[in-house]
């Protein structure tokens, strides 16, 4: 894992709560933000919070993935060193981490029950990962990503198939 200097994530703190502000000026609305870094995923976490934001999460989280990857082009841009982005309105990403959480674990039981192979819905990289991490410890489960994005979805198996 590479190691990012404190100095180079509060500059990309500050770039991205800069750009962010602007953007929403922009559009009417006034957000506060709180930048913290994770260790654990290596990225940048800014939670926005504000009056009347769920337009900018979108269906499945769309508009806030586009949000999140353009903020990550602006801030990106002016630095030697890539930080990765993550944003989350109003707990968003939480609550939704919490559901695909309990959706990985619910369908880990439900192919030991069964013995078949369970297709999920398709998802963004971030997503998969939390399902891939979740079930990682379980012995008698293993995952794997298919097809080609956006369209790319996880598959949750019986270890030994």
């Amino acid at each position: 894992m590479i190691m990012i200097s404190s100095e180079v994530v509060n500059e990309a703190a500050g770039h991205a709560e800069d750009f962010l502000k602007k953007f929403f000026k922009k559009a009417g609305r006034d957000i506060k933000c709180d930048s913290k870094w994770d260790e654990e995923g290596n990225s940048l976490i800014i939670s926005l919070s504000g009056d009347n934001l769920s337009d900018f999460i979108g269906k499945k989280g769309s508009v806030i993935d586009s949000l999140q990857y353009i903020t990550s082009l602006a801030v990106n841009k002016k630095s030697e060193n890539f930080v990765r982005i993550l944003i989350d309105i109003d707990g968003y990403r939480e609550k939704r981490r919490q559901d695909l959480i309990k959706l990985a674990l619910d369908s880990a039981e439900t192919v030991k029950g069964e013995g078949e192979p369970v297709s999920l819905e398709p998802m963004n990289p971030y997503e998969r990962r939390i399902i891939h991490m979740t079930l990682q410890t379980d012995p008698d489960i293993k995952t794997e990503s298919r097809g080609k994005e956006p369209d790319r979805f996880l598959v949750i198996m019986p270890a030994d198939e």
